[in-house]
């Protein structure tokens, strides 16, 4: 618009001097036009200007991740359970009935400023990339079980300790098909051996156990500060003796309703609105 304005003003300007001699106008035209340039160049450049030092938007500052990590051997509906006497038993554990748990703990803190990642893991463990809430909930409906599979339960621990941060958190689903046949302190040695130092700050477990006796005390040692274990029965069954004085055991149902929901968000919380947890 400024350049046609220029140009209309070229217009009159010839019309006013028309008396001037052919290389008088020549030489206003020429000014003219040089001048036009020159400010529709300098209007391009301080658009330009702008542009550039705007720059990139900025990332997102995310306070921490929060791991799921999902065995993948849990096949569809309720698995086989293997009883201290070695007979199977019917379990109301499942993968689903896990990924459904999730579901609904990610939308219970998906106002936190926090991103989530899952790890399924059966032999091998792999990890996604963090996921803001509404992503990782719509990512759970693409994850399928592997019914019959078997399972390594270091390698979910390895695979957290590779990504894992001094502020991100742990949630462990035990697998659901577990036969007490074996050492019942194997599992839970290998998790309290484990190296959390830089990585983990809390620790989350589900468990499906039917008694406490069938079960290792969890007392991971090298765990960042406020080294807080939560460890949460699916059948209902007090297992305080399984965690540290820091840690809490809470009991909920296979419904895992709002309620209990709620009661295990804010056990993992509650140590941290101390320890400058961001809330948006």
């Amino acid at each position: 618009m400024f350049c046609a304005c220029m140009h209309e003003r070229l217009r009159e300007g010839s019309e006013l001097h028309s008396h001037t001699d052919w290389p008088s106008k020549m030489r206003l035209r020429a000014n003219a036009l040089f001048l036009v340039t020159i400010v529709c160049g300098t209007i391009l450049v301080v658009l330009l200007s702008i542009v550039l030092s705007s720059g990139p938007a900025q990332p997102e500052e995310v306070s921490s991740v929060m791991y799921f990590a999902l065995c993948l051997g849990d096949g569809d509906g309720g698995e086989q359970y293997f009883g201290r006497n070695g007979t199977p038993e019917s379990e109301d554990c499942s993968f689903y009935l896990n990924v459904n748990n999730t579901r609904r703990s990610i939308m219970a803190m998906q106002n936190l400023n926090q991103r989530y990642s899952y790890i399924l893991y059966d032999e091998c463990a792999r990890s996604t990339v963090p996921l803001k809430a509404l992503d990782a909930i719509a990512r759970l409906a693409s994850f399928k079980p592997i019914p019959g599979g078997t399972f390594n339960q270091t390698s979910a621990i390895g695979e957290f300790a590779r990504h894992g941060t001094e502020r991100d958190r742990l949630v462990y689903y035990f697998p659901c098909k577990y036969s007490y046949s074996d050492n019942l302190l194997r599992n839970a040695n290998a998790i309290n051996d484990a190296d959390y130092e830089g990585k983990a700050n809390c620790i989350t477990f589900f468990a499906g156990v039917k008694s406490a006796d069938e079960m290792g005390k969890l007392k991971p040692e090298k765990l960042g500060e406020p080294k807080r274990v939560v460890l949460v029965s699916l059948r209902g069954i007090n297992l305080t003796t399984k965690v540290e004085q820091n840690g809490e055991a809470i009991s909920v149902s296979r419904a895992y309703t709002t309620d209990h929901v709620s009661k295990v968000v804010d056990s993992i919380l509650s140590s941290f609105r101390s320890h400058n947890f961001v809330y948006v």
